[in-house]
């Protein structure tokens, strides 16, 4: 398989033919990647401090990052933060290209991309907005923004604060401590939230219905402002309401973290919540 490569010290700007994947790996700095209507790939590097950067073209993928970590090595940097290794990367990737990027605290950008998203950091901020397909993200720290997104979102983190909104016919999100904002426009969504502190907050487009489980050792339960956890200790909180555009199923396994729902800004009919006890 052919491979072309050049390696990069400062600024520059590089065009490549048509591809289907593109990953990224970044220590510090910033990578902003960038749907276009023009096939192929425009990378422009705006700024190298320390390691130069190498991209490689092999088949049908471009590389961008550090050859003398490899692609999985960069892993090893997220106990050493401590590297003056930065740099700050712009790309433009036509129609059909997958997306991966993989830093240790630079900032991830993706905007306006139809094709699947992975986007992993330790403590860099993680922002995908107008994207299509489906996002997976995974940061300890990092705090995670998907805005206007069409396709199932995943999330998995530490203490990130996470907040998804979009036409999200699947979400899950694994936190311990970060909170989370759910907004999923679809009229059936499955939602699957568990955390151990975190609180929170999902808000459903108005005539959508409801089937709500939440799994709680501690921690209130309200949806439309109105408590619908009454037992203490171990508990499952359900709440069952039709609507007439459809119903959302949300799952919710919390330790103590607060959680709110928010019905269109209606209220929903008392009597539907119900207390089943403890739980194993």
């Amino acid at each position: 398989m052919p491979t072309s490569s050049w390696i990069i010290t400062g600024p520059q700007h590089l065009d490549i033919d048509a591809l289907a994947r593109l990953r990224v790996q970044l220590v510090h700095g910033a990578v902003e990647i960038t749907g276009r209507a023009e096939p192929g790939v425009h990378v422009e590097i705006v700024e190298v401090v320390g390691a130069p950067l190498e991209v490689t073209k092999e088949g049908d993928r471009v590389s961008v990052g550090y050859p003398s970590l490899g692609w999985d090595g960069w892993l090893k940097r997220l106990t050493s933060l401590r590297t003056p290794d930065r740099a700050v990367v712009r790309i433009a990737v036509g129609p059909g290209v997958e997306v991966t990027a993989a830093t240790v605290a630079a900032t991830i950008t993706v905007r306006d991309v139809a094709e699947d998203v992975v986007a992993v950091s330790a403590a860099g901020a993680t922002l995908a907005e107008r994207t299509r397909g489906s996002v997976n993200a995974k940061t300890a720290s990092g705090p995670v923004v998907v805005r206007d997104h069409v396709g199932p979102a995943s999330v998995i983190t530490v203490s990130g604060a996470v907040d998804l909104a979009g036409d999200l016919p699947r979400v899950t999100v694994t936190t311990v401590s970060g909170a989370v904002t759910l907004a999923p426009a679809a009229p059936s969504s499955v939602v699957s939230v568990t955390t151990v502190s975190s609180a929170t907050a999902i808000s459903l487009p108005a005539g959508t219905g409801i089937d709500l489980t939440v799994r709680a050792i501690a921690g209130s339960v309200r949806v439309d402002g109105v408590e619908r956890r009454t037992a203490s200790g171990p508990s499952t909180t359900t709440l069952a309401e039709p609507g007439a555009a459809g119903t959302s199923f949300v799952r919710i396994a919390t330790v103590n973290g607060p959680v709110t729902v928010t019905l269109g800004g209606s209220a929903v009919p008392g009597g539907a919540a119900g207390e089943h006890g403890p739980t194993a």
